[in-house]
């Protein structure tokens, strides 16, 4: 599942349009409001913390003193955090559920589960400190993406290892630093690169393992990225955003810098926006098929309008379970006009199935959506397995909780062969890029 040029991607999440006179379109802060909240903050809580504005467009003088230093901070920062503004004077049923009483305030979200809190002091310095402080150690919960690399036959392995994702090995040299800094950490948990990027700490004891990686004082930022290609960092290690757009510049997140085969090679794509929810191609299909989540795709006959966006991610926010229990789920989306394989044989497995029940076969319905599981039985190797919103049935709230109710209650999936879906090559989209 990444993901990349533009402040939405650095920042981790798409930045939604709206007017506002005290933040602007240029603003380093995300505009969110009442249907993208949840849709923004709640995938950051599984990682890291967040930092949220609450303001008042009507009352331009105090929200003007706040917004500057946390726009100032978050400049700085840009990549670091989830930072966010919310106008209580057009969003105020979120600021009245978020139990939001005076604004201008600034509020974190740290990782689940600790709960939200309001900062006290809000000058740049102390705005960073606070957020700082509130990044979570990578072996919280032991994540493999954020590992440690055990021993020589483990950084010898890596380069083999899931070739649709980098692997970036920081190779610390300094004996005193006995954890990853902060630095790392941010890398590791930016909700891009949590999908895209495997990332591994070695400590300098490792002496081993150094040497065979062939680290050494100006050698500490490695990346492994297909086809045995790899390559070293050559720029300041304390330098977030050079690091960012070091490791970004491969990175396969979906919006669109590469594409890669099984082999790990790489093609050149169309710049593929990742938005408020990501979209489901080549690329990105590794997300689905490489997790142990459920992947949740909206199928849509062209770019995902913005009343469809407001749907999954309402959905997304209704049907998200508790952590550590029940299925959970990544939230896509399709362009069926693009993916023209497995439109066809979806239709065919479809028709086949009503003529086997001795049913009438109802073509295609758009929108709809589809439950991928991912391939870990062997009979499932080569298969998309999955549920789906019948024909028949409107696509809303009620038809996508019927669905999930099929998995929770083990209904059995339908297969079909692995569709070829399309790579995004420049200038070959079906819908021209401008109408996205």
């Amino acid at each position: 599942m990444q993901r990349i040029a533009t402040a939405a991607a650095l920042m981790g999440a798409a930045i939604v349009s709206a007017d506002s006179e005290l933040i602007g379109h240029n603003s380093p802060l995300k505009h969110i409001t009442d249907k993208t909240f949840q849709g923004v903050i709640a995938p950051a809580k599984t990682l890291t913390v967040s930092l949220v504005l609450y303001y008042d467009s009507n009352n331009p003088g105090p929200s003007k003193s706040l917004i500057e230093p946390f726009e100032a901070f978050a400049t700085k920062y840009k990549g670091w955090f989830i930072m966010a503004g919310v106008d209580c004077s057009k969003a105020s049923k979120l600021c009245k559920s978020e139990g939001i009483k005076e604004y201008p305030a600034i509020y974190a979200y740290p990782m689940s589960p600790m709960p939200k809190f309001k900062l006290e002091k809000t000058t740049e310095t102390d705005i960073a400190k606070t957020a700082l402080k509130y990044i979570p150690n990578v072996d919280i919960e032991n994540k493999p993406r954020i590992g440690d690399v055990a021993d020589v036959s483990a950084i010898k392995a890596l380069p083999k290892q899931n070739l649709s994702k980098l692997k970036v090995v920081w190779l610390e040299n300094d004996a005193k630093k006995k954890k990853p800094e902060k630095l790392y950490r941010a890398l590791a948990t930016n909700s891009v690169f949590a999908r895209t990027v495997d990332f591994r700490w070695v400590g300098a004891a490792q002496e081993d393992v150094h040497k065979s990686a062939g680290a050494s004082a100006k050698k500490k930022l490695l990346m492994y990225r297909g086809q045995g290609k790899s390559e070293w960092y050559k720029g300041a290690m304390d330098d977030f955003a050079a690091i960012y757009d070091w490791i970004n510049t491969y990175q396969e997140s979906g919006m669109g810098d590469s594409v890669r085969g099984a082999s790990g090679a790489h093609e050149e794509a169309e710049m593929v926006d990742d938005g408020p929810v990501p979209e489901f191609q080549a690329a990105t299909s590794k997300e689905c098929f490489g997790q142990s989540n459920m992947c949740a795709i909206y199928l849509s006959q062209g770019p995902l309008a913005q009343n469809a966006i407001d749907d999954v991610l309402g959905w997304e926010s209704a049907f998200t379970t508790k952590k550590d229990r029940g299925v959970k789920y990544s939230w896509m989306w399709m362009d069926v006009n693009e993916e023209t394989d497995f439109v066809k044989d979806l239709k065919k497995f479809e028709s086949e199935k009503a003529s086997s029940e001795g049913e009438d076969f109802t073509d295609l319905k758009f929108p709809s959506m589809l439950l991928v599981k991912p391939p870990k039985k062997k009979r499932e190797e080569g298969k998309l397995t999955f549920h789906k919103v019948p024909s028949w049935t409107t696509l809303n709230k009620d038809a996508v909780s019927e669905l999930i109710e099929k998995v929770d209650g083990g209904s059995p999936f339908s297969r079909i062969n692995m569709p070829k879906f399309a790579s995004r090559k420049k200038g070959e989209r079906t819908v021209k890029k401008e109408e996205l």
